[in-house]
């Protein structure tokens, strides 16, 4: 079989006469495939440019104002920050809320809503621990913190409050002005005998000495008249007390004392004795309603004077009930009648919202009406009454 060569014919495309010869630019970026690329670039690039947005719009907080901050555990003052509800609405169900809490009493302080705070505004806290709230897609994490912030505290001084609690006499009273009326008439010296006065001297010197210097005291000593320590109340500091006790000594004839029943009642109204101890006179003609009374263990005057201290707690202590008499009568005003006035004093002078407890004791005399005068007193004012036998004190 007989073959034959195989002819291929050839064939020529002719170029278009009006197409324009590329440079030789365009020739070697059409040789690399740039045309494509680009087009690949740009797309790739206008995606990273949107997914950044993304991130940076759910990262970052648009205002201030829309960070929300919740009072914690623990004492202290209260956030005033305003609730972005928007951002606590997103979070409720991804995470708990954010918390400033602390392991003790402790107190904070949160800038006030008006003023401008930039996101990272710091929180003060005293002893205590911040703890942040976890957030989804990279948001704000934990976080701790400590710092110092406002307080309120307690204190110890004059005004209402528990304040010191005092036991004279084996009676117990809470007060932060204690006033102590003492008979220092003849039948107390009498009925006391030495080793009660001693232990009555025992008994003052104790208490007072346990008052604590932020305390207020007075002394009131009474007989037919009266004699005060201070003009006024004065705090328990140390000078104070040694100034009490010295004036205490000359009562009942101790010490070098010249007087008998109280220092006005020889001195009247010249506020010092024969040994310079000074004292602020106290007689009838002193409170309008007892204006020319007379009689002995005058518990009336002494308690009308210590009305004008304002204080917390009354002891009263006393072997039998005031012999005030009008000199016009024949005999010792009634008993419920002067309860009455002392208590109208005390309304008249402290007010009715006032808060004073009137504990009296009195020194066993085998007087039963004088007891009986002694747990009235203390019953009126809310407080108690207590019975002492003097060789038992």
């Amino acid at each position: 079989m007989s073959t034959e060569p195989e002819i291929f014919e050839e064939v020529v495309v002719e170029e278009d006469a009006n197409r324009q010869p590329k440079g030789a630019f365009a020739r070697y970026w059409e040789k690399i495939g740039g045309g494509s690329f680009t087009i690949s670039l740009l797309v790739h690039g206008f995606f990273v440019v949107i997914a950044l947005l993304i991130i940076w719009q759910t990262s970052t907080p648009k205002n201030p104002e829309d960070i929300e901050f919740l009072s914690g555990g623990g004492g202290g003052t209260e956030g005033n920050t305003a609730v972005n509800k928007k951002m606590s609405r997103m979070m409720a169900n991804k995470a708990p809320a954010l918390k400033i809490s602390s392991v003790s009493a402790s107190t904070f302080s949160i800038p006030d809503t008006n003023s401008s705070f930039k996101v990272s505004t710091s929180v003060a806290i005293a002893g205590g621990q911040m703890s942040g709230t976890p957030g989804s897609g990279g948001g704000f994490g934990g976080g701790k913190g400590t710092g110092r912030g406002k307080g309120i505290g307690s204190g110890v001084g004059p005004g209402s409050g528990a304040g010191f609690v005092a036991n004279f006499m084996g009676m117990q009273s809470a007060g932060n002005n204690l006033i102590f009326c003492i008979d220092t008439s003849g039948s107390m010296r009498t009925n006391l005998k030495e080793g009660g006065i001693a232990a009555i001297r025992r008994e003052l010197k104790k208490v007072i000495s346990d008052i604590p210097p932020a305390t207020q005291f007075n002394i009131i000593c009474f007989g037919t008249t009266g004699d005060i320590f201070k003009p006024k109340s004065v705090m328990a500091t140390q000078d104070n007390k040694n100034e009490a006790l010295r004036f205490m000594e000359g009562y009942y004839g101790g010490g070098s004392a010249d007087f008998g029943r109280t220092r006005t009642e020889k001195y009247g109204r010249s506020g010092k004795d024969s040994q310079g101890i000074e004292y602020v006179p106290l007689e009838p003609d002193d409170v309008k309603e007892l204006a020319g009374t007379e009689g002995g263990s005058r518990v009336d005057l002494a308690m009308v004077a210590a009305f004008e201290q304002k204080p917390s707690t009354l002891f009263v202590l006393s072997d039998g009930a005031p012999s005030t008499k009008n000199p016009k009568d024949d005999a010792p005003m009634d008993h419920n009648d002067l309860i009455k006035l002392i208590h109208d004093k005390y309304q008249k002078i402290m007010g009715n919202i006032s808060k004073l407890t009137v504990n009296t004791i009195s020194i066993e005399a085998n007087d039963e009406k004088g007891e009986k005068f002694m747990r009235m007193l203390a019953t009126k004012f809310g407080g108690k009454h207590k019975i002492v036998k003097p060789n038992k004190i």
